[in-house]
């Protein structure tokens, strides 16, 4: 049965490391499931709030601080993704919060841009070094989109498949995002979705933490509405793509279901 309560001894699990440090990219795809070839939808039409963090132009997107080529203003995702974010939100009103979407649906020009920043940024730290250092240096940071091909699912962005998003809560009467511990784009130990779990089991914090009882809801609301979180990271989660299967086996005992979002052209 659907749990519709937020239970008071919920927790993030803990990952298998061997399998959450996979590729996502051997898991294959159903190009025959029902849902392959579903459109993008703009995701403001289902009351899900967002607002792209790759497009503002006012600087306050660190570490970018402009907008991304290639980024797009207008929010997409695949129609069942955003229908699960309306969802989310159902089981969030009770809380007094919804989800507030940073990014979904991203271009592979918004990709490719992403991992040109990251690469001069390897380039800057490391110096003198070698083409293979400064590429893991921004692996880091970005999927390395050299290789894309729209038709191998070997090369495949999450977020260009239409159902990756990355997001964080906000309150519903002032419209303030919660403190989830680190803020977007922050890649670093704390910005792991656990982090704060394992403090807790340190004695570092209290269970009355914000930044753990913020972390916790948003997971809980996600997973009950069937996106799987990536654990290295407290803002992304997947539905239905390749990412999703990959960290389900690192989260889960049970069998996911096949991936079925494959890459998607972007609808100009």
């Amino acid at each position: 049965m659907r749990t519709t309560e937020f239970p008071s001894d919920y927790r993030i699990r803990g990952v298998d490391e061997k399998r959450s440090a996979e590729s996502y990219l051997e898991v294959p795809v159903d190009g025959d499931h029902p849902l392959h070839n579903e459109s993008l939808v703009v995701l403001s039409e289902y009351g899900v709030a967002n607002e792209c963090y790759h497009a503002r132009r006012d600087g306050r997107n660190p570490p970018y601080h402009r907008a991304v080529a290639g980024s797009r203003r207008v929010m997409l995702l695949r129609k069942s993704a955003a229908v699960r974010l309306a969802a989310v939100n159902d089981l969030l009103r009770p809380h007094q919060c919804e989800a507030f979407v940073l990014d979904g649906y991203r271009p592979i020009e918004c990709q490719r841009e992403l991992w040109n920043f990251y690469y001069s940024k390897a380039v800057e730290v490391l110096g003198h070094a070698s083409e293979d250092e400064y590429c893991a240096h921004a692996e880091k940071y970005a999927f390395n989109p050299v290789g894309f091909d729209e038709v191998s699912s070997l090369t495949w962005p999450a977020h260009t498949t239409g159902g990756g998003v990355d997001l964080t809560l906000r309150d519903l009467a002032s419209g303030q995002l919660f403190d989830m511990g680190t803020r977007f784009e922050e890649i670093s130990e704390a910005s792991r979705c656990d982090f704060f779990e394992k403090q807790l089991d340190r004695g570092e914090i209290s269970a009355a933490d914000p930044r753990l009882t913020n972390r916790r809801l948003l997971h809980w609301a996600m997973n009950e509405s069937g996106f799987v979180n990536c654990p290295i990271v407290f803002w992304h989660y997947d539905w239905g793509n390749q990412n999703q299967v990959k960290n389900w086996r690192a989260l889960r005992p049970d069998t996911p279901p096949p991936a079925f979002y494959g890459y998607i052209n972007d609808p100009g």
